[in-house]
């Protein structure tokens, strides 16, 4: 479990699914900083 190779992660269609669902958490949450900072 403690090692994970890259190429393999990458290939896999998972892997798009979990950049995206993680991209919308980073925007998500940096809105949500960026709101309450201003």
């Amino acid at each position: 479990m403690g090692r994970k190779p890259r190429a393999m992660i990458i290939d896999t269609p998972f892997s798009s699914v979990f950049k995206e669902r993680a991209m919308q958490v980073c925007v998500r949450h940096i809105c949500k900083h960026y709101t309450y900072s201003v």
